[in-house]
């Protein structure tokens, strides 16, 4: 006999057994439908979906249960391994999922329509105690002939956190609503994204940020309980107080990165959890050695900070400065460096070495900004032009000012960084990079250009790609097995040996098979012996 053409869920259920824990009936058919049905979601264990798993079950399959009475979910049309599936599915069920199988949407007052988008497909799972949703999760999504898909219930917020630092209006590069800040309105939405990005994530202290400048202001209130003890390299101590009466440059920049939000106080930085340590490089005069720099940046790897802000440059530097990237760089540090401010010359060092992710400007317009360098070297843009941030000099004492450069756009995407490697801290650096650049909104041409490298830094996006299901090494298809068919995937993804530029972060995560932080010829054999294994 010929397998139908088309099966409605009704009939579907008559052919499973009727007897099964998590057996539940479909919704009804359009037909027993009347008006008088008010629309109403079935929750976890009667209440709200507010804990569990949701599950979008393929055409033709129904909750139900195995021939020896586990419970899965089961399939109309008996053909190929479905049988086989149906019982691997009542494995992974067993022991994780409580209660019974609920429909999310009962009984929809327009049921063709429910039936047409697939509401009528989806189920909600009670978690047994102890069970982690994203793990139940990810075991599901690996029978795709019976579920399309199954994801932990998430949990959000009103969008989106807006703290009650008074000065926050002003931070338009965080929060973009066209407002006026130094006599031009800017264009709603041209921002980083940060009020939604804060809705997931405020950041953690687990997390430290080191800023390599001109020290940071111990006094500044903003940074109160989070600043570690930092180095002088300009003059070989430990005392790294932000000593530019001028300028306070150091101060600046970490008030952009991570200045304490949601305190009452002042600005909200990116970050508002993010330890600082000030790393100070730069002597009051204005000016630093690329050696200072580079002893530095070995120094604040060495101290174990995740994400390293240089919003300084050479024009010319010596190997040193390369050698001290390398180092930092394969001891898991995210180096960020802004470009420069003179657009008729290349983009300095060591932005344009290539471990270091280059930041230029854009306006609140989601513009270039006139002063950014630009080149083959440019990897983001970050709100750069009237930014918010923190200073402490001469006639302005723990203050606040507007501040204009790609000194502030390389501290705003060093927050967004130390975001997302607080929303989860097993990545590495490369993996972080990989999320930032995939992430980022495309400006200018499509895809990466030299002004705009691969977009504006988008913190939501970011945030969210972090928190994203885990990918398992070598699952470059993500279908929970690693065959042949990853293998075009693991191919392409050598092309892009630190992240850079992979258009999908997580695929290119799982091509990181030794876990090193970089795809290379290294990861060929492990992959090779993962080829025909399960996704555990």
């Amino acid at each position: 006999m010929s397998s139908p053409s088309h099966l409605d869920r009704s009939v579907a259920l008559a052919v499973v057994p009727v007897v099964c824990v998590l057996l539940m009936s479909p919704p009804r058919a359009a037909a027993e439908e009347t008006n008088a049905l008010a629309h109403r979601e079935a929750g976890v264990a009667g209440g709200g979906l507010t804990a569990g798993v949701i599950v979008r079950a393929a055409p033709h399959v129904v909750p139900g249960c195995t021939p020896d009475g586990r419970a899965t979910f089961v399939h109309a049309v008996r053909a190929g391994d479905i049988a086989a599936q149906e019982s691997a599915l009542a494995d992974a069920l067993a022991g994780s999922i409580t209660g019974e199988a609920r429909a999310v949407f009962q009984r929809p007052r327009n049921a063709a329509l429910a039936e047409r988008v697939g509401l009528t497909h989806y189920y909600a799972l009670g978690l047994a105690s102890g069970a982690d949703a994203a793990r139940v999760a990810d075991a599901l999504a690996r029978f795709p002939a019976l579920l399309e898909s199954a994801e932990p219930v998430h949990t959000g917020l009103v969008c989106a956190t807006i703290p009650d630092d008074p000065l926050f209006g002003l931070q338009w590069g965080l929060h973009n609503t066209g407002q006026v800040v130094f006599g031009h309105a800017g264009t709603p939405g041209a921002d980083i994204g940060a009020a939604a990005a804060w809705d997931l994530h405020t950041g953690t202290d687990a997390i430290t940020i080191a800023i390599i400048d001109t020290g940071i202001s111990r006094s500044h209130p903003e940074f109160q309980g989070r600043l570690l003890a930092g180095y002088n390299f300009t003059s070989g101590d430990s005392s790294a107080t932000d000593d530019d009466s001028a300028i306070s440059h150091g101060t600046q920049c970490a008030g952009v990165a991570a200045a304490g939000g949601n305190n009452g106080i002042g600005m909200a930085g990116v970050s508002w959890g993010a330890k600082l340590a000030p790393v100070k490089v730069i002597a009051a005069n204005g000016s630093g050695t690329d050696v200072a720099v580079a002893l530095g940046l070995v120094w604040a790897a060495d101290q174990g900070a995740q994400v390293a802000s240089l919003s300084l440059g050479f024009p010319v530097a010596g190997g040193i400065l390369q050698s001290a990237v390398s180092y930092a760089t394969a001891s898991d540090t995210l180096i960020l460096a802004s470009t420069g401010y003179q657009p008729d010359l290349p983009i300095l060092l060591p932005a344009r070495y290539p471990e270091v992710i280059a930041v230029g400007a854009t306006d609140s317009d989601d513009v270039l900004a006139w002063f950014t360098p630009t080149g083959p070297e440019l990897d983001l843009v970050a709100p750069g032009v009237n930014i918010l941030t923190t200073i402490d000099a001469v006639g302005q004492p723990d203050a606040y000012i507007l501040q204009t450069g790609t000194s502030m756009s390389c501290a705003m995407a060093a927050g967004v960084a130390a975001l997302v490697r607080s929303a989860n801290p097993a990545l590495t650096a490369a993996q972080v990079r990989a999320i930032l650049e995939s992430t980022a909104d495309d400006k200018g041409p499509p895809g990466w250009d030299p002004q705009y490298g691969w977009g504006r830094i988008n913190a939501r996006a970011a945030v969210e790609a972090a928190l994203g299901p885990s990918v398992c090494a070598g699952d470059m298809n993500c279908d929970g097995v690693v065959d042949f068919a990853d293998i075009d995937g693991f191919v392409e993804a050598l092309g892009f040996p630190d992240g850079a530029g992979w258009p999908h972060a997580c695929p290119w995560l799982s091509a990181d098979i030794d876990g090193d932080g970089g795809v290379t010829f290294d990861d060929i054999d492990p992959f090779v012996a993962q080829l025909g294994s399960a996704c555990p």
